[in-house]
């Protein structure tokens, strides 16, 4: 018997036994479309933020680069001086209440209470405030009314039929066969393969240098006929320290890093790490949006003396989620910064610009 308490809910194991939960499935598939359908007809109201409104999202459980997208796009409408926010439901954040929390420059964000991706935007974000609630209605209300935005980022918006939007980016992981997936929780689909439809804009992530591939493309081809596609790809920026210990210099005879990751996909990590030359020891990997205790950093120690590691690197995500754990590290560590890059940047720009204008 599988134990789904011990496997990463995203991959492998959870596909072998996602045939015994194919009848939850149909009914959960049967649940969106009709919730969907009630949007449509107007049975259930979405509102109108009085500014653009942007999303990015998948239709995947676990990662697909929404993140680095996010902050992306974000930067470029900052730079442009057209105001962004970005609403974040702030997912993995425990916080008492329904106020929505605002993470703005100098500000010193709790993960533990916004959750790790908010406060990385907000820390890769400077002049751009981040708002933090599971009623993102209420969040752009606040976004406009008080701050003064232009218009708006739903980071992780996909499903999140209730705010009106203008642009709808739709991402999707080159890498993993999309095409095999099952409806949660027979599979990885936050909804059916037709909701794909919803989008204006499809940009593929994590895409071999081969380009997208034929299954993907048909997909998209079947559901997005006429939309605009991109290619994007997440690119290393550099490895950052953590803790008091420096980071060793590299050497021809370095036994490699031991990477440490809580992310819905820790294949893209090590990939990217090795993409960028740096050599792998080892890998633990922890469960989505994990919150770190001190036991957990006594394994990693552990590990990383098993392996004969040179120094442990965590994700950009998992090092903000240490917090200040951080700084009661007793062995080299640091993080990977990473970015997305998007083939034909100039043109996705000028297309998001255009429909903000129009929406405007």
């Amino acid at each position: 018997m599988v134990d789904l308490n011990n496997i990463n809910p995203y991959r492998g194991a959870w596909r072998r036994a996602g045939a015994l939960l194919l009848p939850f499935g149909a009914l959960y598939a049967a649940g969106i479309r009709l919730r969907s359908l009630a949007y449509r007809r107007g049975w259930l109201k979405s509102f109108p933020a009085g500014v653009p409104v942007i999303s990015v999202g998948n239709i995947t459980a676990g990662g697909t680069g929404k993140t680095p997208m996010v902050q992306l796009l974000a930067g470029w409408l900052h730079d442009e001086g057209l105001g962004p926010a970005v609403l974040s439901r702030g997912y993995g954040g425990k916080r008492s209440g329904e106020d929505v929390l605002v993470l703005e420059a100098g500000s010193d964000p709790n993960p533990r209470q916004a959750g790790d991706e908010p406060c990385l935007l907000a820390r890769n974000l400077p002049g751009v405030p981040v708002l933090v609630s599971p009623d993102r209605v209420a969040s752009a209300k606040l976004a406009v009314s008080r701050l003064g935005a232009g218009l708006l980022v739903l980071d992780d918006g996909f499903q999140h039929l209730r705010l009106r939007r203008d642009l709808n980016l739709l991402l999707v992981d080159a890498s993993e066969p999309l095409w095999k997936n099952r409806v949660i929780p027979a599979g990885t689909l936050r909804e059916p393969l037709s909701a794909m439809g919803r989008a204006d804009v499809v940009i593929c992530t994590r895409t071999p240098d081969s380009g997208i591939p034929p299954d993907l493309e048909q997909l998209i081809n079947r559901y997005c006929p006429g939309r605009p596609r991109f290619i994007a790809r997440h690119a290393p920026t550099s490895v950052k320290p953590l803790g008091s210990t420096p980071l060793p210099r590299a050497r021809e005879d370095s036994a490699g890093f031991l990477l440490v990751s809580g992310i819905g996909n820790p294949q893209s990590f090590r990939n990217t790490a090795e993409a960028c030359g740096l050599r792998v020891a080892g890998e633990k990997h922890f469960a989505d949006h994990h919150r770190f205790q001190p036991s957990d950093l006594d394994q990693v120690g552990r590990l990383l003396a098993e392996l004969g590691a040179d120094a442990v690197l965590f994700t950009e995500k998992d090092a903000v989620r240490l917090g200040p754990l951080a700084g009661r590290l007793k062995w080299p560590a640091g993080y990977l910064g990473i970015r997305m890059i998007v083939e034909n940047e100039d043109q996705l720009k000028r297309l998001v610009l255009h429909r903000i204008r129009k929406a405007r």
